[in-house]
């Protein structure tokens, strides 16, 4: 397979190939990675070959240079309470997000310092860093032309403050004054004002001059067609500022075919009222172009504004690319549908720029970096390619429609119904905590039973509270969950909550638990639960959890064995373990370290006790699909850790245990997450839900109810509070 090399490797002179290394190091010390020089230098080539020699040579010179006023800029901005603060702060930055800034460290040997030197004069150091992060190839003008246009806008338009004229404006810099001049005089002629009056308007909007003076003549002569009142005219300009560097060719085919879509008559005052009303939006889309039918398409055939309404009221929103309006519609439609209509009840476009802004994000139920990730993401995923291809095909089908106006309404009340239902749950556990404090108070002169009649009260009400939340639904969809795959046998510690560390919703683990997570032949119990989950439930995964910080563990290797008590006989399978491991853990400092050494070792040892249970290898000679995991889970940063896994019925139990596999170093996985296994059968499926959406079918249902019950609880628990404050 032939290697295509980039330009810059082409016909190059050897000592542009001797200085490539030591740039490519240069370039990869400011901030840019591998991939990022070679698109520069390559950049570069394009422009003029010689240019990489003599890149090789300047550009540390000539990028510090430049860092340099950067650097100024951005220590005054921060001075300045850092509001101002761009996304790019460093000329690295800059490089990366602008193609055309290559052509500023490809100029010829002090060009780019004589330029500096130049604009020194007029503009301070850190204006220059605020335009060299905007137009990096600003400085490729020549070394007249800048400080002639500043000192042209001093003394001609009368500006005050050349640098705040530039920063807003940096593109002025890239015409020289007679062009500035003549599109000056062109707005002055066209709309019969003395200079004075033609020169506010410019420092009021200097862009009116950054396009070339047949432009904005030709521009100027059309819509004085359109707009014969010079004020008229004035008010347009003032608010459309691109139409002056639209070419007549634009400015022509739209108005054409806004006649022909909408009907309107030539020489009509139709296509001026509306060019009055939204210059930029004439100016900024191209109503000919093919990606624009697209958008109309979609905008009226599946989210049902009329063509009518795109083209008027909705012409600003059209300037939006065609994949980021696809996105965003199949995000709202499908989760917040009432955003797609005016509260009249009308088809809205106001979606199409306001769907990331906080409100609506609100009612998405999404954060800002989870709605960008699906905007980026859905164009590329199978269904957007798909759908975007029949769009442009000229077919809707296969899109989504969305509902009416009533039924976006209901969908609006459910979830306004079940955000009251968060709303009254937070309400509840505040209002418990305070019950549970104040039952303390009471009864810290109370005999026993007193307390534990107090203490079971409010446990009772939080009991009637959480089940009132579920809703009926909940329970009756439990009853029904019989698909359980995984057996979890774990540590009788409160902080390993079986079913949450894996992602599974409650009645989809079975859960055995002792303390240190023990499954020794001798148990019984241990013995008949696997017996039962792998012979009944034919569960595919058997899971044994260890965690860190485990005081069964602290015990097998602080507690003596002469101790009496249960305690001291139960560990006595980890004292086993720790006496067969003693020369490796003896290597590891004393506490913590050896701890946790122990823990893992204990759980390989009662993973070796899994695969040897008679059920287990009876189940791997019939082929039955059953995989076995040692995992480890840390209290601290809640990750799973894989200690071991088996390959299926092939493998060989045991043998682990001969060898240092518990001395590598196995894979975190973030909990809840997929599974770091490696056996042939089928991971088991992940219920990623928010909290409480396991009950949304009950909510929906009967909302109402659940909000009437969760109010009962509440009141009941006033009362009780009334009572415990009389007590006190």
């Amino acid at each position: 397979m032939p290697v295509c090399l980039p330009a810059w490797c082409k016909d190059q002179t050897q000592a542009a190939l001797d200085g490539l290394p030591a740039t490519f190091e240069w370039c990869r010390s400011r901030g840019l990675t591998g991939l990022q020089t070679a698109q520069l230098l390559d950049d570069i080539a394009k422009t003029q070959r010689d240019s990489v020699v003599q890149f090789a040579v300047l550009v540390q010179p000539v990028w510090q240079l430049m860092d340099s006023y950067v650097a100024a800029w951005a220590a005054q901005q921060q001075q300045a309470g850092g509001s101002k603060l761009r996304k790019h702060i460093s000329l690295a930055e800059a490089l990366c997000g602008n193609a055309t800034a290559a052509e500023a460290l490809g100029m010829p040997p002090g060009h780019v310092e004589a330029w500096l030197a130049a604009v020194s004069q007029q503009l301070p150091a850190a204006a220059i860093g605020g335009l060299l992060l905007g137009k990096p190839h600003v400085v490729c003008g020549g070394l007249d032309k800048a400080p002639a246009v500043i000192s042209w806008a001093v003394n001609v338009l009368g500006v005050a403050d050349p640098a705040a004229l530039f920063a807003r404006s940096p593109g002025l810099l890239k015409f020289g004054v007679p062009a500035l001049q003549r599109n000056l005089d062109s707005l002055r002629q066209a709309l019969g004002w003395p200079a004075e009056q033609a020169q506010q308007l410019v420092l009021k909007q200097p862009v009116l001059l950054t396009s070339s003076p047949d432009t904005v003549q030709a521009a100027l002569a059309w819509l004085q067609q359109l707009f014969t009142d010079a004020a008229q005219l004035a008010g347009v300009i003032n608010r459309g500022t691109r139409l002056l560097g639209r070419s007549v060719q634009h400015l022509q085919g739209n108005a054409d075919y806004l006649r022909q879509a909408l009907g309107w008559q030539e020489g009509s005052s139709q296509l001026a009222a509306f060019v009055a009303a939204c210059p930029d939006g004439f100016a900024n889309v191209s109503l000919n172009l093919a990606d624009t039918q697209h958008k109309l398409r979609l905008l009226s055939e599946v989210v049902g504004v009329s063509t009518e309404d795109c083209l008027t009221s909705g012409m600003n929103y059209l300037n939006k690319r065609l994949v980021n309006i696809a996105a965003r519609y199949m995000l709202v439609q499908e989760r917040a549908p009432h955003l797609l209509y005016s509260r009249s009840g009308e088809p809205y476009l106001s979606w199409i720029v306001n769907a990331n802004k906080p409100q609506y994000l609100c009612c998405l139920d999404m954060s800002r970096d989870e709605f960008n990730a699906f905007v980026r993401g859905w164009p590329a995923s199978a269904e957007g390619r798909r759908l975007l291809a029949g769009l442009r095909a000229g077919s809707v089908e296969g899109w989504p429609r969305p509902p009416t106006w009533e039924e976006a309404q209901q969908q609006l009340q459910k979830a306004q119904e079940q955000q009251q239902q968060v709303e009254l749950r937070i309400l509840l556990s505040r209002r418990l905590v305070k019950l549970i404090d104040m039952t303390h108070k009471t009864c810290g002169g109370s005999c026993a039973s007193e307390q534990l009649r107090a203490g079971l009260e409010a446990r009772l009400a939080a009991n009637k509270a959480w089940a009132a939340e579920k809703g009926a639904a909940y329970f009756e969809n439990l009853q029904g969950i019989h698909n359980i795959e995984v057996l979890w046998i774990g540590c009788s510690d409160a902080r390993v909550p079986a079913n949450e560390l894996i992602g599974l919703k409650p009645g989809e683990v079975f859960v055995a638990r002792n303390v240190g997570n023990l499954a020794t032949h001798k148990d019984m119990n241990i013995m008949a639960c696997i017996e039962y989950a792998v012979q009944v439930l034919k569960v595919k995964h058997i899971v044994l959890c260890g965690h860190y910080g485990c005081d069964a563990v602290q015990s097998a290797l602080t507690m003596p064995c002469k101790t009496e008590g249960l305690v001291s006989l139960w560990v006595q399978d980890i004292r086993d373990t720790r006496d067969r491991n003693v020369e490796a853990l003896r290597q590891l400092p004393p506490g913590r370290a050896q701890a946790d050494r122990l823990v893992e070792m204990n759980v390989l040892r009662q993973v070796c006790n899994v695969c040897t249970a008679p059920v287990v290898q009876q189940a791997w000679d019939a082929g039955q699909p059953l995989a076995v995991h040692g995992l480890v889970y840390s209290i601290s940063n809640g990750l799973l850790k894989c200690m071991y896994t088996t390959e299926g019925a092939a493998t060989q139990p045991g043998s682990f245990l001969k060898s240092n596999s518990f001395c590598s170093s196995p894979a975190s996985v973030a909990v809840p997450g997929s599974w770091a296994s490696s056996s042939g059968s089928s991971p088991p499926s992940v219920a990623a839900d928010d909290e409480g959406r396991a009950s949304e079918e009950g909510s929906v249902k009967d909302g109402s109810g659940s909000v009437k019950e969760a109010q009962k609880s509440l009141a009941a628990l006033s009362l009780a509070e009334e009572r415990l404050s009389y007590e006190l």
